[in-house]
């Protein structure tokens, strides 16, 4: 994969080692597979090749967090803008419709601890349909990230969130 990234990016393993800030032979064994590089290496390098799929791969691939919470890589569907879009829209509507159910569930069901194996059922319905939207999302996060500056648009996202009372910061 990285490789491939590079080979896309149209670098030599020379300028490409020198912008991630390691020797050649480094990187060429990260592209051999001989080393795993770290996190912080795969996101310079995901910036540098302008691939954030990179940056995901390697955490669905070598992080145990990654594989436990983050989608596949849905790199068998077109990446056209319209098309996406157009999954995203199929994929919403279909949740939209789990939601109203659920909150219909709810709403004669009380606390979560009183609640029986046909409302976990139809929560557990409305949440399948909420991955399927965030994977087309995540979808649309890989693809606009080659143009847009996704990480700011995140920072700007958690700043609103964070003023609208949604979370606190919490120490380590």
């Amino acid at each position: 994969m990285y490789r491939e990234c590079r080979n896309a990016a149209c670098m030599t393993v020379e300028r490409a080692s020198e912008e991630v800030g390691v020797a050649p032979r480094t990187l060429a064994k990260y592209e051999s597979g001989e080393i795993v590089p770290d996190a912080e290496k795969v996101f310079r390098m995901s910036q540098i090749y302008n691939d954030p799929e990179l940056a995901h791969w390697y955490c669905r691939t070598h992080c145990a967090i990654g594989r436990a919470f983050n989608y596949e890589i849905l790199n068998a569907v077109s990446d056209d803008p319209l098309h996406m879009f157009e999954k995203l829209e199929e994929e919403t509507e279909e949740m939209l419709a789990k939601i109203k159910k659920t909150r219909r569930v709810l709403m004669n069901t009380g606390q979560k601890k009183s609640w029986c194996e046909s409302t976990v059922e139809t929560v557990t319905d409305w949440l399948r349909e909420a991955f399927d939207v965030a994977h087309v999302i995540q979808k649309i996060k890989i693809e606009f990230g080659r143009f847009l500056d996704i990480r700011k648009l995140v920072n700007e996202h958690n700043k609103k969130c964070e003023q609208r009372g949604y979370f606190k910061r919490k120490g380590a």
